[in-house]
């Protein structure tokens, strides 16, 4: 059985991947089809599963062939039967559903807090910048060495006049 589904390629657009499983059982006036997790591993495919959602790779994740949100405890993928007969509608779901989290986009775009990248997604600043909806994204290790490590900038501007100043009694003292 071959299935078709629409994913988000993570540059903005969608494409269609096929999925080819066989020995699964077939229901022609079923109008869902599930697939099982048992069934995608056996037909060499692996899962990973995290928070927001699934990522479903072909292979030994050298391509990623499907990601799926959580949606209650169901992951669902948008097939391209139902792009095309719920064009406008299914395809605005699928995007929905199959943006990136919040934590993924903080890394690409170089650790930038969450509130600019949200604001950035709500605004349209980035073409194809969707963030997928989902619990807050757990603490950056990154941010947080950084953030300890790294002394805070002053929170008042100093004069160059001051330090100036400064420098000057100080190399005049020397001579005296």
């Amino acid at each position: 059985m071959t299935i078709k589904a629409v994913v988000d390629d993570g540059a903005g657009s969608c494409v269609v991947q096929d999925f080819n499983l066989e020995n699964v059982y077939y229901v022609p006036n079923f109008s869902k089809t599930l697939v099982s997790v048992s069934t995608l591993i056996h037909s060499n495919h692996e899962i990973v599963f995290t928070a927001s959602g699934c990522t479903v790779f072909r292979g030994s994740r050298r391509r990623v062939a499907c990601v799926a949100r959580d949606v209650n405890g169901v992951y669902p993928m948008v097939t391209e039967e139902q792009a095309r007969t719920d064009n406008e509608l299914t395809c605005a779901a699928g995007l929905a559903t199959l943006g990136t989290d919040l934590g993924t986009w903080h890394r690409r775009y170089g650790h930038v807090g969450l509130k600019t990248l949200k604001a950035m997604a709500k605004n349209k600043v980035v073409k194809g910048l969707r963030i997928a909806k989902g619990a807050k994204p757990p603490m950056c290790v990154v941010c947080a060495l950084t953030k300890a490590i790294e002394p805070a900038p002053p929170k008042k501007r100093t004069s160059s006049d001051e330090q100036g100043s400064r420098l000057w009694h100080g190399v005049c003292n020397n001579f005296l």
